[in-house]
């Protein structure tokens, strides 16, 4: 199996964990589910549109920075970064099931599906980066043999699509 295929198992497996967790216990943070799931859109609905979407796309900016960044920890801030994503988003899911039905869930969440899309693309270039910095600083390998093709594509689509969510957030299903 070859490095891209490890890293994209390393990816799936990262974020699976984090949505996995929630789902198997329950978590009490000392706020009444429904009333922390009221207080989340509640504070969302306040904002305007052009607001809901920067605040969106500078928090969805911050972790995959941090998933890139991630690569001079050798993967680990990569994969703390990117298993807490996927837990508080599993999180949040499970609250709302709780509280609203089945279709507000599908409605208000399916469309952000591409931002999880987003969050793991920097995942896998952050773990993809992590292991070529390994590589170079513990191996005999003494070049880093990244591949740029492979940087600026995945940067590139990965801010792409967090926009495109951010649009999907602020100005289509939160309203």
């Amino acid at each position: 199996m070859n490095l891209s295929k490890k890293t994209l198992i390393l990816t799936l497996i990262t974020y699976s964990i984090g949505i996995i967790i929630p789902t198997l216990y329950d978590f009490d943070f000392g706020v009444n589910d429904k009333d922390k799931t009221d207080i989340f859109f509640s504070d969302l609905m306040n904002l305007d549109n052009n607001q809901l979407f920067f605040k969106i796309v500078k928090n969805n900016i911050s972790v995959i920075a941090l998933n890139v960044i991630g690569a001079m920890t050798f993967g680990l801030l990569t994969f703390i970064t990117t298993l807490y994503n996927g837990f508080i988003l599993s999180l949040v899911i499970k609250n709302v099931l709780k509280n609203y039905s089945s279709e507000f869930v599908i409605s208000n969440f399916f469309p952000h599906l591409t931002e999880v899309l987003a969050i793991l693309m920097s995942c896998y270039l952050g773990y993809y980066l992590s292991t070529k910095f390994f590589n170079f600083c513990f191996t005999k390998e003494r070049t880093l043999n990244i591949s740029f093709k492979t940087v600026v594509c995945c940067t590139s689509l990965t801010i792409i699509i967090t926009i495109i969510s951010a649009i999907l957030e602020a100005y289509v299903t939160i309203q």
